[in-house]
């Protein structure tokens, strides 16, 4: 029943409240401007909302470039004074260091000066009859620094003289080691020298007795220019040591290299064997022969005697 009685009092309500009948006078809608002007003014109203949009955004982004670089030069000068003030502050320190370390030089300065004075005062005053027994520490170091350095003076010429004797001494048992390794040397060329002259008198001797048509020569004569060819120059104690150091510091090309030397070396000697044994070839027939034999210098010899 009280839901009925309110949904009846509620349609009442409305039917009293109803809108009455609208009454208005017709007019013509859109205004006093044709549909092609009004798209046109659409147009340029969109085109200047768009440019009056960037130049909003242009004015926007200037004003922030403006505060930040505003922001930016508030925090150099900050920076600045921080900077200023931290310079001011060691200038003020280092001000403060020197006039401490300048009164503390002074004071230091005053200190030694009074225990000079004091102790010019002590020498100059009249010492006690019992002075012996009384004498200071001071007085006994003194003394003792005095005697320690007259000894040291008396001592150092000694010294000298000492030291000038052993490095004679060294110098002089360095010079007899150089000489005694060069006479070595030169006794160990000497003796090979020899071996090599009696081996070629022996091969001449032979082919002399083989052949019978060979002049009598003098010893001295034959083999004088093959022992002047012979002798290696005896090299001083210097070059010999550069010698050893560069041999020593040799590769395996370099070692390869002397393998070369040697071999050359050896060609020559056995061509100058054969010269000596055969005169009358020329240099270039040697050389062809030896080549085609494998330097072995036996081998040419008898194929030589067997030609003659």
């Amino acid at each position: 029943m009280m839901a009925n009685k309110e949904l009846e009092d509620l349609r009442k309500w409305k039917e009293a409240n109803r809108f009455g009948p609208i009454n208005l006078t017709p007019t013509q809608l859109g205004g006093s401007i044709s549909e092609a002007e009004a798209r046109q003014r659409q147009q340029i109203n969109l085109r200047d909302a768009r440019f009056q949009k960037n130049a909003k955004k242009e004015d926007y982004n200037r004003k922030r470039k403006e505060a930040e670089e505003l922001e930016y030069q508030k925090r150099k000068e900050i920076q600045r004074e921080k900077a200023t003030k931290l310079l001011e502050k060691q200038r003020q320190q280092e001000a403060q260091r020197k006039t401490q370390l300048q009164a503390e030089h002074q004071q230091a300065n005053q200190q030694f000066l009074q225990r000079i004075e004091t102790n010019r005062s002590y020498r100059q005053s009249p010492l006690p009859p019992n002075c012996t027994a009384q004498t200071t520490a001071w007085i006994k170091n003194f003394s003792y620094r005095e005697t320690q350095r007259e000894a040291e003076l008396q001592r150092l010429p000694e010294h000298k003289e000492e030291q000038r004797r052993k490095s004679e001494l060294a110098a002089e048992k360095v010079s007899r080691l150089e000489s005694e390794r060069q006479r070595c040397l030169q006794e160990e060329h000497r003796r090979k020298n020899q071996i090599f002259l009696d081996n070629l008198e022996r091969s001449r001797k032979s082919l002399e007795n083989l052949s019978g048509s060979s002049p009598p020569v003098s010893d001295e004569e034959s083999f004088e220019p093959h022992a002047n060819q012979c002798v290696p120059a005896v090299r001083s104690p210097e070059v010999l040591t550069e010698m050893y150091q560069d041999s020593s510091n040799t590769t395996m090309e370099d070692t390869a290299c002397r393998d070369s030397r040697e071999a050359d070396i050896d060609y020559d000697w056995n061509l100058m064997k054969l010269q000596s044994f055969f005169p009358d070839y020329e240099a270039s027939v040697l050389g062809d022969l030896l080549l085609q034999c494998d330097s072995d210098v036996e081998k040419v010899i008898q194929l030589l005697q067997g030609t003659n």
